[in-house]
């Protein structure tokens, strides 16, 4: 984030952290720690602790699995508002995951940001689809105020 930030042409108000699985983890737990990053588009990474594999070693490890662990997705979702969040939904995501979108939602509500909040499930597997990114990026142009840029796969290959 600091050489990014010093790059001359760059709008700090405008930064995005977006990941699919194990870079949607990584995406969205950056963006929960470092408030210089606005918004996070995070797809299919198991928003919930049972929903992939969080017990594993090099993320929390099972102590998630000990009553007395309390904490879940929705709480570091929490730290990210009142910035920008939409979740892409697809398999570890699915409908329970609107749980930890509606407790965060709290939150945004505070800041009245609940627009900032979403989630789109396209629910075909794993991969995000093409829907789901143009989805998204009409969802970014307007969390950052920009106008809509038409967009579809074979155009960025």
């Amino acid at each position: 984030m600091d050489l990014l930030l010093d790059q001359p042409d760059i709008d700090a108000e405008r930064i995005l952290s977006i990941g699919h699985s194990l870079g949607g983890k990584m995406a969205f737990y950056t963006t929960a720690f470092d408030e210089r990053i606005k918004a996070v588009i995070a797809c299919d990474f198991g928003i919930g602790w049972s929903f992939t594999n969080w017990e594993d070693p090099w993320y929390f490890g099972n102590q998630i699995k000990d009553e007395c662990f309390t904490l879940n997705g929705h709480h570091a979702l929490a730290l990210i508002a009142p910035r920008s969040f939409l979740l892409i939904a697809g398999e570890a995501d699915r409908p329970e995951s609107w749980q930890h979108i509606n407790e965060a939602r709290q939150v945004y509500q505070l800041h009245n940001k609940e627009n900032a909040v979403g989630c789109f499930m396209h629910m075909t597997g794993h991969d995000p689809t093409e829907e789901s990114m143009v989805a998204a990026y009409k969802w970014l142009a307007e969390q950052f105020g920009l106008e809509e840029q038409p967009w579809n796969l074979e155009s960025q290959v």
